[in-house]
C-alpha cells in the first residue's frame, strides 16, 4: 500500500500514528542504506534501491549505473564515509 492508501484506510483519529510509524520505517530505511553506504556494501544497497532507481543530481539511471559509479567512487576513494 502507498502512504496515501494507508491514511485513508485509518480512521482520522489514528492517522498521525500510521504516519509516525511510516516515518520511523522510512528513517530505518535510510540508516540501513547509509550503513551499508559507508561499508560499501552494494548487495543491500541494491536490495533497498528501487530498479528504477534515478540519480537526478548525477544524472544517473538504473541500479546498474549507479553501481558503476559507487565501484568507481570506492575505487578512488577508499575512505569516503557519509554521516
Amino acid at each position: 500500500l502507498t502512504i496515501r492508501q494507508q491514511l485513508l484506510s485509518v480512521k482520522k483519529e489514528n492517522q498521525g500514528e500510521v504516519m509516525s510509524h511510516v516515518i520511523g520505517e522510512n528513517k530505518a530505511t535510510v540508516r540501513r542504506l547509509v550503513e551499508a553506504f559507508n561499508k560499501q556494501d552494494l548487495s543491500i544497497m541494491e536490495n533497498l534501491a528501487a530498479s528504477d532507481f534515478v540519480d537526478h543530481t548525477r544524472q544517473l539511471r538504473g541500479w546498474e549505473t549507479m553501481k558503476q559509479f559507487l565501484t568507481m567512487l570506492y575505487k578512488h576513494f577508499p575512505d569516503f564515509h557519509a554521516t
